[in-house]
């Protein structure tokens, strides 16, 4: 099978372009899980120890937690990130990375008000799915952080430094860009290239992460590679000379942007999937799930598919793709 193929039932809107990002929305008015929550149900039931944390539903649903799920907080305590995705059925323990190298302490639960939920920039959220399985340190991610910051002019390895350096520039990314309606997913394109693929439950449950996806994820990553490429720019205005024209323009800009990016995305959509099972849950409001590994030539991530292969979460970001050792000549 290839990737599009799990994306059936969902409809490719206008892109919106900002810079040297894009965003495709993806509405879905047919499927929404409802009774299934996303990060607005996370809640913290216990900081167990620098490299773990457990979490529990705020309310009793089937809960996603996203990979690269971060919690800041203004406790003297450690920041904290979960590099992999979770289904909270109940509480459940879970591995987590630190995210700021020197701040000693552990979260207190009933600290809501100090404590920030977060999401990884896509190059640490993407190291840190890569190596949660051979990697147990707690500081794993440092060295990722620490490259980062110093390309972007910010001071040592922690995350929060980075946000705050960059936070009225990451809020605009937010402001410019806008979930429309029965928006359940997004098709990411950083420098022309797709960069990532999310899909939510619902409606719902993606409007509340929206802002965590635009702004902490990928507009963390716009501006890190902003310098490597001009701004995105379809079409030109210059020439347009009355109110009509201008009108004309517009609604060509709009076409050729959209030629534009589904041209690039479609080559992406049409890669054979593999995908490996991490998990099985059954439960008793929506059925059997799995939670699956997912890899194509280009991205990487994990989905949860139920019982009728729909696709009811998706996380895949792009890989660093190996290339083939060139053969020798034979002569």
């Amino acid at each position: 099978m290839v990737l599009r193929e799990y994306l059936a039932g969902f409809e490719p809107k206008q892109p919106q372009i900002v810079g040297n990002m894009a965003v495709i929305p993806l509405i879905n008015s047919q499927v929404q899980f409802e009774g299934i929550a996303g990060v607005e149900n996370v809640k913290l039931k216990k900081d167990c120890d620098y490299n773990c944390l457990e979490f529990i539903p705020l309310e009793d649903k089937l809960t996603v937690v996203p990979n690269g799920f971060t919690l800041i907080t203004k406790e003297p305590a450690q920041d904290r990130t979960v590099p992999i995705t979770h289904i909270l059925n109940k509480f459940k323990k879970v591995k987590a990375y630190c995210v700021q190298s020197s701040q000693g302490g552990l979260m207190n639960p009933e600290n809501t008000h100090l404590q920030t939920m977060r999401l990884l920039p896509l190059r640490i959220r993407q190291y840190a799915y890569q190596i949660h399985q051979k990697n147990s340190d707690i500081g794993a991610l440092w060295g990722q952080l620490g490259k980062m910051n110093k390309q972007t002019g910010v001071k040592g390895d922690y995350l929060v430094r980075f946000f705050d350096n960059f936070k009225q520039q990451l809020e605009e990314f937010v402001a410019q860009f806008e979930p429309v309606y029965q928006q359940r997913g997004a098709i990411t394109i950083i420098n022309g290239r797709v960069v990532g693929i999310d899909i939510m439950p619902s409606s719902q449950s993606f409007f509340k992460v929206w802002e965590l996806l635009i702004r902490d994820c990928y507009g963390a990553e716009a501006i890190v590679k902003q310098g490597d490429c001009n701004p995105i720019s379809i079409t030109s205005l210059q020439d347009v000379k009355d109110v009509n024209h201008l009108l004309e323009a517009v609604k060509q800009m709009a076409e050729d942007e959209k030629k534009w990016a589904y041209r690039i995305v479609k080559a992406v959509l049409d890669q054979e999937i593999f995908l490996e099972t991490r998990e099985n849950l059954r439960t008793k409001t929506v059925g059997k799930l799995k939670l699956k590994n997912i890899l194509t030539d280009e991205l990487e991530g994990q989905g949860i598919i139920n019982q009728n292969d729909e696709m009811i979460y998706l996380s895949l970001f792009r890989h660093t793709v190996k290339q083939n050792k060139i053969k020798a000549f034979p002569i």
